[in-house]
């Protein structure tokens, strides 16, 4: 009797969790708070709606209350609040991640609570700059100018730079491709073991600056293990490794 009473309390509780993660949102109800100004109830409420039930107007309520709230936040001094919904925005509403408009305010409002960020370049600051400027098209000219009025300040070893760097070079600007520091810091990031460091390290060299030689990056995979496993097939198949860089690749099988 009491096996089946624990069954029964077990299964019961299974139906009353799943029952709360079927959350059913009239669309009406969305708008009448929309038009009442609830935008934070909004943004509560959207994502316990099922992925399969969210339709288009789901993400168009979704950029009107982050649109309003940041406004708001701005124009009342709320900037920690900006900062805030920005990790919202990249936790659950990852789409709008590309909306220009809506990044630009976070990215002010972080500018603004951290204004050493506009020459600093720590995992504090790239906190900041990752989803606001990473992910959308304005991005690389917002880093690129920051990397113009800050490149006297750059330190040329921090790894932590290989973020903002690859953010930067995807203007594929001749300064800051051939730029000595992000070449150094290449080559720091190549030799890690961390996956998002060698990305880095690829997507710039092979992809936003493929039109250009790395002689200080060659002259380290002649002798460096980690950066001939990581960098020989990309370069050689972007047809940017030297004649020398191209027998060392050979003789270890890695082309």
């Amino acid at each position: 009797m009491i096996k089946k009473l624990i069954t029964m309390i077990f299964f019961s509780s299974l139906m009353a969790n799943a029952h709360e993660s079927v959350f059913y949102v009239d669309e009406k109800e969305i708008s009448t708070l929309l038009e009442q100004g609830g935008y934070q109830e909004v943004i509560n409420l959207l994502p316990k709606v099922l992925p399969s039930l969210r339709s288009s107007e789901w993400q168009t309520s979704a950029k009107a209350s982050f649109t309003e709230l940041l406004k708001q936040n701005l124009a009342s001094g709320n900037f920690n609040g900006n900062l805030e919904q920005g990790n919202v925005i990249k936790t659950k509403f990852p789409l709008l991640l590309n909306d220009v408009e809506l990044m630009e305010k976070v990215l002010q409002s972080g500018l603004i609570v951290h204004p050493s960020c506009r020459s600093r370049f720590d995992n504090q600051c790239m906190s900041i700059f990752g989803y606001s400027l990473a992910f959308n098209t304005q991005g690389p000219n917002q880093a690129a100018r920051l990397f113009e009025d800050n490149k006297n300040q750059i330190a040329s070893e921090q790894i932590e730079l290989i973020q903002f760097y690859e953010i930067a070079s995807r203007t594929q600007r001749d300064d800051i491709c051939t730029d000595p520091k992000l070449q150094n810091t290449i080559i720091i990031a190549a030799s890690r073991t961390e996956v998002i460091y060698q990305k880095a390290a690829i997507n710039i060299v092979v992809k936003s600056c493929s039109k250009f030689k790395f002689p200080i990056l060659e002259d380290n995979l002649h002798r460096d293990d980690k950066i001939q496993n990581l960098m020989c097939a990309p370069m050689s198949k972007s047809g940017q490794l030297g004649k020398i860089s191209s027998m060392v690749c050979k003789e270890r099988n890695l082309i």
